[in-house]
């Protein structure tokens, strides 16, 4: 739930109640649901349904600097306005005042459900004597709204606005409020280049001065919008949003990758320092080889082979170059070139996750949380790792069979079960500590794909839909932040096949049409930064400190046959966008 403070100064008794009375007698799905009406010492609140998605503001921020919304999203977001307005102006109230601050939205598994909320200068037909009704939100206020007249189609005209703020990330108008007051009144709208015509049509119909020649009714306004809808076919470039362009690889450098004929992985190993040249680490479900990149070519003797007792299920390379930290089925090991070393044994399935700004990795079984601090040799520091400690057990009870999937915020851990195939339960709880007992997690139910990739970023967890997902609908990634508590998505050209985190924020390797990929740099925020085409079937093997990305490509021409490119984003094309704003050092 969420509260609403209302201060006297800013709400007289007669507002609120009347707010009150609009929200409690309003039942519909795409109005926010008001629970009670609180007195506490400190104030007055209304008691409101929370949305983790925030509000339509911060989506529509997203498209002014360069999300990408497909056109049938846009319609089906005002369809649900306009469905909430019907209700409202069907029971006798008008809005008074439609902006994206003022819509809320929801998360389903079907994706967004738009509420409105704000109801506090809401208006009957019938004004009450001495009340003026020329408050709102100048920007998207209705010319005659400005001499304290409302009807249906005022709240129409601010829709009209929405939509095209959802397509273009502008508003028809701009300026202080006498400009956009003089504008709203005086000044033509001309509608931007590149909407199609029909939408067009549209927006000329709800933008136009005389309330009475603009739509009548929001189901009016739907029916409108429900037929273009109807006839849309979306081409596959067709994109809300500022473009960017798809560049090619930038400094490409290629080495042939050794094959085997058998199950193998391969890792890069670069001193965070930039001094020694990368080491290559080849794995197999049976050993484990370290390589040399610069002799690469030339065919010479790896310089360590190890035998693994047990497949390995991941590599983390730690702060100190060239080491690593693997996870198998049953040991956590530190691997060098000159030894692999048992760290940890279980006999139970376990997790773990390795936090890089502690240089700390935190593990779990469905009984106990530990954490390993990574302490580099020095002076004082005889062993890399300290014993095994188990700081603390779970406070609740794990369900036999079942083990979360441990990820981490900056200053909590995440839990993560998933609830049939739409749903997960995600528990939050602080790092481990010694001594720290009965520690009660936060816990929340979050409509996302438990199946999918899921890629922390510090402050937020992204969350990628599993391949069964993908069918229809908008490529997306789910978004989680806490403080409070947000859930929203990042729409995005085309679906995401791997994540990886970068030091300007995220790498996204995206599937946008048979044959070719997309790697996709994003800030930390969500802000496209750079598109570069690189070849179907690639994957990411490493992204550097120094703005290099290791990617593992095929062989043009042979079925089995790979290639190391190494990318330097430093290259970009310096008028280019990302070249201007991606902290790549």
């Amino acid at each position: 739930m969420a509260l609403k403070e209302l201060p006297l100064e800013r709400f007289p008794t007669p507002n609120l109640l009347r707010e009150l009375r609009y929200l409690l007698t309003l039942n519909h799905p795409n109005i926010t649901r008001c629970y009670a009406l609180e007195h506490a010492r400190e104030g007055r609140y209304l008691v409101l349904e929370y949305c983790e998605g925030g509000t339509l503001r911060e989506l529509i921020n997203q498209v002014e600097q360069g999300l990408w919304l497909p056109v049938k999203l846009v319609l089906g977001f005002v369809d649900q306005i306009l469905a909430g307005l019907d209700h409202a102006h069907g029971q006798g109230v008008i809005h008074c005042d439609v902006k994206p601050e003022n819509i809320l939205l929801k998360p389903t598994p079907q994706g967004w459900q738009l509420k409105l909320t704000d109801f506090g200068i809401a208006r009957q037909p019938q004004p009450v004597p001495r009340e003026s009704a020329a408050t709102g939100s100048p920007a998207y206020m209705a010319p005659e709204r400005f001499y304290g007249q409302f009807s249906p189609a005022s709240d129409l005209y601010a829709v009209g606005i929405i939509l095209l703020e959802l397509l273009t990330g502008r508003r028809p108008f701009s300026g202080s409020p006498p400009q956009l007051m003089h504008a709203h009144l005086n000044q033509r709208f001309v509608c931007p280049e590149g909407i199609p015509a029909p939408l067009q049509e549209v927006l000329e119909v709800a933008l136009r001065k005389l309330p009475l020649r603009r739509f009548r009714t929001a189901a009016q306004m739907r029916s409108a919008l429900a037929a273009v809808a109807q006839k849309w076919q979306e081409p596959a470039a067709c994109w809300v949003g500022p473009r960017l362009l798809r560049q090619s690889p930038p400094g490409v450098q290629v080495w042939d990758l050794p094959a085997n004929g058998g199950l193998q992985k391969f890792y890069v190993c670069e001193d965070p320092s930039g001094c020694r040249s990368p080491l290559l680490l080849r794995v197999t479900p049976q050993s484990l080889e370290w390589l040399e990149l610069q002799t690469l070519a030339l065919g010479a003797p790896p310089l360590a082979c190890f035998p693994l007792a047990e497949p390995l299920q991941e590599v983390v390379f730690l702060g100190t170059f060239p080491e690593a930290l693997a996870v198998s089925k049953s040991s956590l090991l530190h691997l060098s070139p000159t030894r692999i070393r048992t760290l940890l044994s279980f006999e139970e399935r376990w997790q773990a996750t390795w936090l890089e700004e502690r240089q700390e990795l935190i593990w779990a079984t469905a009984k106990e949380i530990g954490a390993v601090q990574w302490l580099p040799t020095g002076p004082t520091a005889a062993q890399p790792f300290p014993e095994f400690h188990c700081y603390f057990r779970w406070p609740w009870q794990v369900p036999t069979g079942s083990l979360p999937r441990l990820l981490a915020f900056s200053e909590q851990l995440v839990l993560l079960v998933g609830r049939g195939r739409q749903w997960v339960d995600m528990s939050v709880l602080p790092y481990p500590g010694v001594g720290q007992t009965g520690v009660q997690p936060l816990c929340y139910r979050l409509p996302l794909d438990p199946r999918g990739e899921v890629l922390s970023l510090g402050e937020r967890l992204l969350f990628a839909p599993s391949e069964g997902e993908r069918q229809g609908g908008c490529p997306h990634l789910g978004v989680v932040q806490l403080n409070p508590l947000r859930l929203r998505r990042w729409f995005l050209k085309g679906w995401p096949v791997q994540m990886a985190k970068a030091p300007w924020g995220v790498l996204l390797l995206c599937q946008e049409g048979e044959g070719f990929l997309s790697l996709w740099l994003y800030s930390k925020g969500g802000d496209p930064l750079a598109q570069v085409a690189v070849p179907a079937a690639s994957r990411v093997l490493q992204v550097g400190k120094k703005g290099r990305v290791w990617l593992q490509v095929p062989k043009a021409g042979e079925l089995q046959g790979f290639e190391l490119w190494q990318l330097d984003f430093n290259q970009l094309p310096g008028e280019g966008h990302a070249a201007r704003v991606i902290p790549l050092d």
